[in-house]
C-alpha cells in the first residue's frame, strides 16, 4: 500500500479544499455548480468545514456523496466567545 487515499491515483496532483460561507440557506444546486465550474472537482482528496450550517453542510454533503473525506472544525463558542470563529 502506498499510502494514497482510495479515491485518488497516484502520480496525479490532488488538493484539500474548504468549502464554508453564509448560513443562510443556499440551493445545493448553487454549491453543486461552483465546484464544477472551478475545473477542480476531479481533484478533491478532502473537504475542511467549519461544521456550520449552510454552505459548510452543503459541502460536507457534496464531498460524502463522493467518498471524499471531511474535516470539520467547529467552533468553540461557549469557551472562546464571540472569537471562536476566528480561533477555531
Amino acid at each position: 500500500m502506498t499510502g494514497e487515499k482510495p479515491h485518488t491515483e497516484p502520480g496525479r496532483r490532488y488538493m484539500k479544499v474548504i468549502i464554508a460561507g453564509t448560513r443562510v440557506k443556499t440551493p445545493f444546486e448553487t454549491l453543486l455548480a461552483a465546484i464544477e465550474q472551478s475545473g477542480w472537482a476531479d481533484r478533491i482528496c478532502e473537504v475542511v468545514s467549519g461544521g456550520a450550517s449552510g454552505v459548510d453542510r452543503l459541502g460536507e454533503h457534496w464531498a460524502r456523496t463522493r467518498g471524499i473525506p471531511v474535516r470539520r472544525f467547529e467552533a468553540n463558542w461557549n469557551r472562546y466567545g464571540r472569537r471562536a470563529g476566528m480561533i477555531r
